[in-house]
Order: structure tokens, then C-alpha cells, then sequence
């Protein structure tokens, strides 16, 4: 029953989606709490947070919103695969998709 099939591969996407989205959370988690002690820092002796740790966490908060949304916005399993694509260029792998593509803190 195609009918059947179609609800089956939804329910499929709609399982994968919220299981993406909540390795996009933890990874967010993990990567914050690197730097957590200098906001804990500054709330306990009001010592500034350098500036791009400041920037660095704001990125981070801003690509894991990126890819919640992108993820939102996959509605096939192809969708999904997308958000992977690697592809070599000039012998060298280039990453065109947008999971776990995190901002890096510099120094």
C-alpha cells in the first residue's frame, strides 16, 4: 500500500530529523562547556570574558540554530544525505554540507 509506505518513510524522516537535531544539541553542549568557566568567572568575580570567546560562543549558538533549521527543513531522506556532501576538488575533500561544521575558537 503506497499509502502505508508513505506514512512509514515520513514517520522514518520525522525520527531521523529529531535524532540529528539532538546530536546538533549535545554537540553544542559539549562544545560551550569548554568555556563555561569563563562565564562562570565572570559571574563570580566579574573578570571579563575575552572577546572571542565571546565571539566563539555566539557563532557556535548561531550555527547549531543554522543547522536545526536546515534539518527543519529536509522533508526526504535525500534532503537529509545532502547535509553531508563531501566532494573532492583539486584531490582534496571539500565539505559542502552543513552538519558538524563548527566554528572554530581562535586565539
Amino acid at each position: 500500500n503506497s499509502k502505508a509506505k508513505e506514512l512509514n518513510d515520513s514517520g522514518k524522516v520525522l525520527g531521523l530529523k529529531s535524532t540529528l537535531k539532538n546530536v546538533v544539541k549535545k554537540q553544542q553542549g559539549s562544545l560551550l562547556s569548554q568555556t563555561d568557566w569563563v562565564v562562570i568567572r565572570k559571574a563570580d568575580i566579574d573578570k571579563e570574558v575575552p572577546a572571542n570567546i565571546k565571539t566563539w560562543r555566539d557563532a557556535i549558538r548561531t550555527k547549531a540554530t543554522e543547522m536545526e533549521n536546515a534539518i527543519d527543513a529536509s522533508s526526504s531522506i535525500e534532503d537529509i544525505a545532502k547535509l553531508w556532501v563531501t566532494h573532492k576538488e583539486d584531490g582534496k575533500i571539500v565539505k559542502s554540507g552543513i552538519l558538524y561544521d563548527w566554528p572554530e575558537l581562535e586565539s
